[in-house]
């Protein structure tokens, strides 16, 4: 299956999740390993926060840059490479749970056999507080008159989502990034 990106995904990119990858960044709990991944940095301001605060290499992909990210396209990003992957609120602006799994499953292939994944998204009552002026497409889901589009989580569907593919394992939660941040890694 071929991952179709929604252009207008680009529309969701902001640059007030700085706080979110300083707070990441700062915690003992997180240690980052040589290899990290910034998946879908947006305009980039997430990865230049870790680049300062962690001593390691950091690379980033944004499909639809608005900035200078190291990858634009999955097919360049090495496989079993990354020792952390970091993924915040890109599955929100995915529409579909096929093209979210594929997603998952591109997590996956980048991470090394030890490494882990740090998954954040918003909740449903997250996103349906700025749905005012969009249109329910169901399943705690709504599009926006801009062509861009959403998707609130519960823990349930994060979980669903995530372990659509059969190498996920769940590894914990934390709590104070995202309003639903999970860590998963690669089982044999």
């Amino acid at each position: 299956m071929r991952m179709t990106l929604n252009p207008d995904s680009k529309k969701t990119q902001r640059s007030n999740t700085s706080a979110t990858y300083l707070k990441l960044a700062q915690m003992d709990s997180v240690k980052p390993g040589p290899m990290v991944l910034d998946y879908g940095s947006g305009k980039g301001h997430g990865t230049l926060i870790l680049k300062t605060h962690w001593s390691s290499t950091v690379h980033s992909y944004e499909p639809f840059p608005d900035g200078n990210p190291d990858f634009t396209h999955i097919d360049q990003i090495p496989h079993n490479c990354y020792d952390v992957i970091v993924c915040f609120n890109v599955l929100n602006v995915i529409q579909g749970h096929g093209q979210r799994a594929m997603i998952i499953s591109n997590i996956l292939t980048c991470l090394n056999p030890e490494g882990q994944a740090i998954i954040g998204v918003r909740t449903v009552q997250n996103v349906a507080a700025f749905t005012k002026t969009a249109t329910s497409c169901g399943d705690a889901e709504w599009e926006y008159p801009n062509g861009s589009f959403q998707k609130g989580f519960t823990k349930e569907i994060l979980e669903s989502e995530v372990l659509s593919d059969s190498r996920t394992r769940i590894q914990r939660y934390i709590k104070g990034l995202n309003p639903l941040t999970i860590v998963i890694t690669k089982g044999n």
